[in-house]
């Protein structure tokens, strides 16, 4: 294998301005050219942009919207209508039961 000198008597040119300065001040840059401290240019910031997170796009087991009241579980609920006119509400699943007393009318 060859063996290099040091180099530490010899002179070169800087590759951007063209002065000679002593071989071992020369400065490699980023864009591989050899030059003096005067001429040394540093590569920006801005030309290694950074990782930038990805936002999270879904939820991780999420639950549906549903309009329903507490301990009602997952019932969808529907609207009832007769003709035109919409009644009410009323959950598919759910058959709705009720009673009410004697109710006494008097008009006069």
């Amino acid at each position: 294998m060859a063996k290099y000198a040091s180099g530490k008597y010899a002179r070169s040119m800087c590759d951007r301005c063209g002065v000679e300065v002593k071989y071992t001040t020369l400065l490699l840059e980023w864009t591989g050219f050899k030059v003096c401290s005067e001429c040394f240019d540093e590569k920006s910031p801005l030309e290694f942009p950074g990782r930038t997170p990805n936002d999270a796009e879904a939820l991780m087991q999420p639950r549906p919207d549903v309009d329903v009241e507490a301990n009602q579980g997952n019932i969808a609920a529907t609207d009832i209508s007769t003709g035109d006119t919409p009644i009410g509400t009323m959950f598919r699943g759910f058959e709705p039961t009720g009673s009410v007393n004697s109710v006494t009318v008097t008009i006069s």
